[in-house]
């Protein structure tokens, strides 16, 4: 399904129930939803940041979990 497929379902969804219940159900912030339905982001894209975000937070974790072995082996 391409970005312009999903977009136009949308729409016609938006028709039937408001942009806050269906971000609430969804998961995504009302404004990404909007800026989506005007043609401005892909959702696609939004991924792939999300993804990131997600790996950058599990480097995160595991440098401190690194750092606090390392300080109990060498206090």
């Amino acid at each position: 399904m391409t970005q312009e497929e999903l977009r136009n379902l949308y729409k016609e969804r938006l028709m039937r129930e408001k942009q806050t219940y269906i971000s609430k159900i969804v998961g995504i912030d009302g404004s990404i939803l909007s800026k989506f339905k005007l043609g401005k982001i892909d959702l696609y894209y939004m991924s792939i940041v999300a993804q990131y975000l997600v790996i950058v937070n599990y480097i995160k974790t595991i440098f401190n979990l690194f750092q606090i072995i390392l300080i109990k082996l060498f206090p």
